[in-house]
């Protein structure tokens, strides 16, 4: 059994602490296929959990300059339905 402490174990001050900071700061925006919804995102959220994004973001690409993305949605992984989660 691994002795690392995982953050849901965490005191829930703890547990906020280190989330709250993940939204505050700059919003991106993604697109998702045609549709014409947009929506405003943490970046620092968006970029922890993924370093497509990260790189996206945070890089010198258009979607940095920008600070939006136009993904393909693509059936099972990238929905609109899951940035509403």
């Amino acid at each position: 059994m691994s002795t690392q402490r995982s953050i849901l174990d965490a005191p829930f001050d703890d547990f906020a602490a280190s989330l709250l900071p993940l939204y505050v700061g700059p919003w991106v925006t993604i697109r998702i296929g045609s549709a014409s919804s947009e929506y405003k995102l943490p970046k620092a959220l968006l970029c922890r959990q993924s370093p497509d994004f990260a790189s996206m973001f945070n890089g010198n690409f258009k979607e940095g300059e920008e600070q939006s993305a136009t993904l393909a949605e693509i059936d099972g992984v990238v929905s609109a339905r899951k940035l509403q989660y």
